[in-house]
């Protein structure tokens, strides 16, 4: 065998080995690539479960969220119908605390007018025992001396005496029972006043003449001062006549012997003016605050002679009904003015 066939057979055998071994390499790459293969495949199965798995986790938390949302809302709804009843409470407790001032103040109410009413109640008592007691007194002196002007033993010079101080004591009590019973008509409502023209001069005249003996009695000085443009005025004359009859009344009685009476008439601002002014011994503080209240000289009546304590009350209230006023000033032991406004165009 010659050098070359040698040679060949040799490089033959390299190539042959060369290519085992490539084979053999080949071989253990396909394998190799087979089980990357494997490797591979059984990754993009985990993946795809860890895909579905993460889908259905996403589908779960979805639900969850859902869930959250409603329970959300379900939470914001009771909390809403919580501050509804929260704020029907408060209103609720609002009404109540009102009702309870509201019921408070009535209450506090009901206990002033109790205590009005028991008051009144007992002037009504003190009244019912003063009139009874100034109606009785003089009833009782005017029958004594009718028995004794029966008797025939009253000189005549003196008799005439007597029955003027007679009229004078039973104008007093007629006076007393007209106010009673005013005050009573004006209680219920019946005290309706009448609109006629009046001439006011002749009015006060007509009120004055009820005194005239008081003023020669007790040497009086009395003066009736009535301005030239007082003529006439549309307006209830009676109701007019009643209250300066219970204020000529009242002045008559407080001025002492020889004292001062003055009654004036005038017009001021479309106003009649209507004053009476004594020299009597005036009002106290008390007094002043106490002048025009319902039977509030009653308690005192006796001591005073102060009467039933209707007079001034009845004529500050008729002097309302007519559209008027009554008003006074007065000054401890100078004496007291009370004046009587009335619209001129009443």
């Amino acid at each position: 065998m010659s050098d070359n066939e040698r040679q060949l057979k040799l490089d033959l055998a390299h190539s042959q080995k060369r290519l085992s071994e490539r084979t053999r390499e080949r071989d253990e790459m396909q394998l190799k690539l087979v089980k990357s293969d494997e490797r591979l495949v059984a990754t993009e199965k985990a993946l795809v479960a860890n895909t579905l798995l993460m889908e259905k986790s996403d589908a779960d938390l979805s639900v969850s969220a859902a869930l959250l949302e409603s329970k959300e809302l379900e939470l914001a709804q009771q909390a809403a119908q919580l501050a509804i009843s929260a704020l029907d409470v408060v209103q609720k407790n609002k009404a109540l605390r009102a009702s309870d001032v509201s019921l408070a103040k009535r209450t506090e109410e009901l206990e002033r007018k109790n205590r009005e009413l028991e008051v009144l109640m007992r002037q009504r008592e003190d009244f019912v025992a003063a009139i009874t007691h100034d109606l009785k007194s003089p009833l009782l002196g005017a029958t004594r001396v009718l028995e004794y002007l029966a008797s025939g033993q009253v000189p005549p010079e003196q008799q005439q005496l007597i029955i003027n101080q007679l009229l004078d004591s039973n104008r007093e009590m007629v006076r007393m029972i007209f106010n009673l019973l005013d005050v009573y008509r004006f209680d219920a409502g019946s005290l309706v006043p009448i609109q006629e023209l009046l001439d006011v001069p002749a009015l006060i005249n007509q009120s004055c003449e009820q005194f005239s003996f008081t003023i020669v009695d007790k040497k009086l000085e009395f003066r009736k001062e009535i301005d030239a443009n007082v003529t006439q005025i549309r307006c209830d004359g009676l109701i007019i006549k009643r209250i300066l009859t219970n204020l000529l009344s009242n002045a008559f009685k407080f001025t002492k012997a020889e004292g001062l009476v003055v009654v004036r008439a005038w017009v001021q601002e479309n106003m009649l003016m209507i004053s009476v002014r004594d020299s009597g011994p005036g009002m106290t503080e008390e007094q002043k605050e106490g002048i025009f209240r319902r039977f509030w000289q009653t308690h005192k009546s006796r001591e005073s002679g102060t009467g039933t304590g209707l007079g001034l009350y009845l004529s500050k209230e008729l002097a309302a009904t007519i559209g008027g006023d009554l008003t006074f000033v007065t000054e401890q032991n100078v004496g007291s003015e009370f004046t009587l406004s009335i619209p001129m165009s009443k």
